[in-house]
This record gives structure tokens, C-alpha cells and sequence, in this order.
């Protein structure tokens, strides 16, 4: 909670939401998606002279991945399998010879030990310490900053006045590393934007600030990394002691109002609230205010369990965090500098009482080019069983980009086991999708509506096949067979959202005629 919002989350619902914009007639077919290698039903030596392409573009484990889940025991795959895995682990030696590249080389080690051409090392992973006993809540204050953001003047009734948001920090690192939410740094993110100034305000200074710089940022998770050139007195540590439980204890330390080195108590009220593009968050009702943003919440030894990111100022004691397990994961990714890269696999999924069901593949996307389809079910992740998006959204974020992870699906019945060669996550996954894919085909994933074609692409008809549970269609009363009509269908980049207005024949309302206009954030959190 920056001073700028009490809650830097936008409803994307809102009936009054009106846009209008033009419609590209053909993006509202429901051709099938385009074809990935793995789906064309073309001879072997098509596929391996796609595999022979992504060699040449340096692309080793999609190469890999082409044909691991592609098996033939014929000559000319068999040897091309020997070339690309060779190249792998010549690769892999290169990585290794450069102390630039001891992280890279460590996350090429794990894929190549998943796919079983080297050994499994057990990683060696260092524990994180545990504050002195002796630290309590005069020290932990003395990690805590106020970050000011100065974005220069605005103009009210002629009157010009600085325009200034305000939030909170904390030192992660003796170096002069702070952590705090991207929301409140946003403003100095902005292309061109040359005016806007950070500084942070230490606890007990008489006003002095020091200025700062955006180190790293993921809008995603709402976090951002600052960098200042001084050292703290105290650094915080993150907790590993897992999930949280409700009514446990915590403390938020923080600057509400701008007033530093502020401490407040509270309790844990409730997990797993889905309010970020990428994992949950939790909610608790300890006092933050407009300014506490980006602050700690800690446990009793002065471990953070939590970054606030937000609160409901209409609901006194209803207030959000930032789980600590997805911070520590973040922190390299925000250390390396600009904008976290984020691994993903290009999957729409969807939350039902059997665990995670495939509602959406993006054309030519990692997924699409494993052979991925929707409808497929998502068991396992890497080895680690998944029932829920949040839950295979954290496990990605222990790989990095281009490694290859192992999927468990099944498909009408069957267990099938595919090889996914990851990429970089976009900021707003939806957007890419309706850039580059047909309107019903993202009906499903953006508001839960199946259809298909029952007209032409002029008249853009549609039936609905079927309506998934907690979607904008089951609010709709929508229900298989109902007729559907796409009116406009375009993206408001100034509210970050997918607008779409339909027209619907409800059987329930007795099939008259209806328009609605539904609404969906661009950074939609049902992908993967």
C-alpha cells in the first residue's frame, strides 16, 4: 500500500467498464489452434529437420525435447538424439569452466540429471541463519526504511504540488539491498519517464534521505529490489520454516503516513487468497495503513514471513502479505537486475475438485510445441504432485529459462509423461494469447466458456459446448447448448483487461436475447 492506493489491485469486473473497439472478423473462428511440430502429421524427416533447425538457432533442449517425446527406434532420430544430447553436455562443460556462470551451470546440471544424462547430485543448500536471540523489536526497526518517491508535480485548479508516494522497505543485504513492493516504484519504471526521483529515509533520521535506485522488479509477484550505498545496521532474514497457520502471530514494521519506524501487531486471518498474477498470498488483520507497503511482517525471532503488499481501507483488519517462501525465491531472479525473468510454460489451467485440468494451450508455445492439448489433466510438475495453479507456479520458479521439466498428465484415461523446454513468462500472458490465437479459443481460459462454431466467421455465432464452475459464464447462467454471439472483443491497455461484449440466449432466461459485457485482467493468474 503505497500512499498512492489502499489496495494496488484493480476490479476488473465492474458492470460500468464500456469500451469500444473494432474486431478482426477471423479472430473469432474456432479453428483449431496452430499446429506445433509434434502435432503435424507429417513423416519423420519433417520433425527432424525441425530438430535440425533448432540446433542451428542454438535451441539444444527444445531440439531435446522434439524428440524425447517423439521416441523412434529409427537410425537417423537415434543418432540425431546422440548429436543433440552430446552438444548438451558439451555445453554444460563450457558453463562449468566459467566462474561467471556457476548458476547457470547448476540449473543445466539438475535438467541433465532429470533426463538421466549425468548422475543426481544432491544439491548442497545452505540453510538460512537465524537472527541473534538478543534482536527484538528496537533492532529489527533499524532494517526498516521509508521509501519516497518523488514523480514531480501535479496540476489540481491550476495549483501545482509535488507529487509524492510513499512507502516501505527493508534491508535484505548488508550491501545496501532493500526490498519493497513494485507497486510503490512503478512510476520510475515507466518509458521516458525522467522525472521521478526514489530515495529512502532511514529510521531516527532528522529528514535526510539517500537517494536510491530500481535494482530489480516482477510485477508479477509484486516485488522490487533498491539499492542504496550505505550499510545497515541490522539485515533482515527470511523464514524457512513453511506455511504460516491461522492465528499465529505476527508483527508489521513499516512507515503508514509516512511515519518510520512504525510496529504493529496482529494475527494470521487466512491463506491461499488468490489476488496476485502468480501465487497467494496471505491475509492478515494486523494494522497497515497506506504507506506500509512493502514492508515485513515477522514471526517472534524477528524472521519475515511475509511482505505487505495491500489492504481493504472499507474493512479495518483485513490486510495482505506476501508469503516469505515466494520472496526468497524471487530475491536472485530480482539480484540478477531489470525485470525478473519468470520461467512458464504457455498452459491456461483450471481449478476443479480432480486437480488441474489443460483449458488452454498457447500457439507455438512451450506447451503447444511439447504436444500438450487441452483437455489433458496436469498431475505432476517436476516430480512434485500439483493440485493447484499457485502450487505448480512456485515449483516453475525453481528452474530457470530453457531448462527442460518433466511433466505427469493424462490424457482420456492414460498417463502420459512429456519433456517441456521452459521460456520467459510475459507480463501479461492474456494479451499474448489474444495477439496470438483465435477469440473463442481464449473464450475458455479468459471467462470459462466453451463453444464452437455454429455460423461463419461473418456473423461470429457461436453454441456453448459447456460453462466451467466459478467462471464470469457460471455467473452468467450459461449452460451447454445456449447460443452465443461476440459483439466487440478488444484489449483496454489503460485498465489492463480483455473486454469482451456478447450477445447470449440463456435457456434458463428463456432464451432471450442479452448483451454482456464481461471484463478480465491481461496478467490473467489461470496460466502457467
Amino acid at each position: 500500500m503505497g500512499n498512492h492506493a489502499t489496495l494496488g489491485i484493480p476490479s476488473l469486473r465492474l458492470a460500468g467498464l464500456f469500451l469500444a473497439g473494432a474486431v478482426l472478423l477471423a479472430a473469432c473462428q474456432t479453428d483449431h489452434h496452430l499446429l506445433s511440430p509434434v502435432d503435424q502429421p507429417g513423416s519423420e524427416e519433417a520433425r527432424l529437420a525441425s530438430v535440425r533447425h533448432q540446433l542451428q538457432a542454438g535451441e539444444l533442449w527444445k531440439a531435446w525435447v522434439l524428440l524425447v517425446n517423439n521416441p523412434s527406434d529409427s537410425k537417423p532420430q537415434t543418432e540425431l538424439l546422440r548429436t543433440v544430447e552430446s552438444q548438451l553436455l558439451a555445453f554444460w562443460e563450457t558453463l562449468r569452466s566459467d566462474p561467471a556462470k556457476v548458476t547457470k551451470a547448476n540449473e543445466w546440471q539438475r535438467s541433465l540429471a532429470d533426463a538421466e544424462l549425468v548422475p543426481k547430485v544432491e544439491a548442497n543448500v545452505e540453510s538460512l541463519p537465524t537472527p541473534p536471540a538478543a534482536g527484538g523489536p528496537n533492532e529489527w526497526l533499524k532494517g526498516t526504511v521509508t521509501v519516497i518517491v518523488n514523480r514531480g508535480l501535479k496540476l489540481e485548479r491550476g495549483t501545482a504540488s509535488p507529487d509524492i508516494v510513499i512507502g516501505s522497505g527493508f534491508f535484505v543485504d548488508q550491501s545496501g539491498l532493500i526490498m519493497t513492493n513494485e507497486h510503490v516504484i512503478d512510476s520510475a519504471l515507466q518509458p521516458g519517464n525522467a522525472t521521478t526521483k526514489i530515495s529512502i529515509r532511514m529510521p531516527g533520521s532528522k529528514g535526510e534521505r539517500v537517494p536510491a535506485k530500481v535494482l530489480g522488479w516482477d510485477k508479477n509477484h509484486d516485488l522490487a529490489l533498491l539499492k542504496v550505498e550505505l550499510h545497515p545496521e541490522y539485515v533482515f532474514q527470511f523464514s524457512n520454516k513453511g506455511l504460516l497457520q491461522p492465528g499465529q502471530r505476527l508483527q508489521a514494521l513499516g512507515s503508514p503516513g509516512g511515519l518510520g519506524s512504525t510496529l504493529t501487531e496482529g494475527i494470521v486471518s487466512a491463506l491461499k487468497r488468490p489476488l496476485l498474477p502468480m501465487g497467494d498470498v496471505f491475509q492478515v488483520d494486523v494494522a497497515v495503513n497506506p504507506g506500509n507497503s512493502g514492508g515485513p511482517l515477522v514471526d517472534a525471532t524477528g524472521q519475515v514471513v511475509g511482505v505487505v503488499f495491500a489492504g481493504i481501507q472499507e474493512f479495518q483488519g483485513v490486510n495482505f502479505a506476501i508469503p516469505a517462501t515466494i520472496a526468497t525465491k524471487l530475491l536472485p531472479r530480482l539480484k540478477a537486475g531489470g525485470k525478473a525473468i519468470i520461467p512458464w510454460l504457455g498452459l491456461g489451467l483450471q481449478e476443479d475438485f480432480k486437480g488441474l485440468e489443460v483449458v488452454y494451450v498457447l500457439p507455438q508455445g512451450p506447451s503447444d510445441w511439447a504436444g500438450i492439448r487441452k483437455g489433458d489433466r496436469l498431475l505432476s510438475l517436476a516430480g512434485q504432485s500439483v493440485s493447484e495453479i499457485a502450487q505448480a507456479q512456485g515449483k516453475l520458479l525453481d528452474f530457470g529459462i530453457d531448462s527442460p521439466i518433466k511433466l505427469d498428465l493424462e490424457r482420456g484415461g492414460n498417463a502420459l509423461r512429456l519433456w517441456v523446454s521452459l521460456a520467459t513468462r510475459p507480463e501479461e500472458p492474456l494479451k499474448v494469447a489474444v495477439d496470438s490465437d483465435l477469440a473463442a479459443n481464449v473464450l475458455l481460459v479468459a471467462f470459462g466458456i466453451d463453444v464452437e462454431d455454429v455460423g461463419t466467421p461473418v456473423d461470429r455465432s457461436f453454441r456453448v459446448v459447456r460453462v466451467l464452475a466459478g467462471t464470469d459464464g457460471e455467473e452468467l447462467q450459461l449452460s451447454a447448448n445456449d447460443p452465443l454471439t461476440i459483439l466487440d472483443w478488444t484489449t483496454d491497455l489503460d485498465h489492463h483487461a480483455l473486454v469482451c461484449r456478447v450477445m447470449v440466449k440463456r435457456r434458463i432466461g428463456g432464451y432471450f436475447e442479452t448483451q454482456v459485457q464481461l471484463a478480465a485482467p491481461l496478467a490473467l493468474r489461470q496460466f502457467l
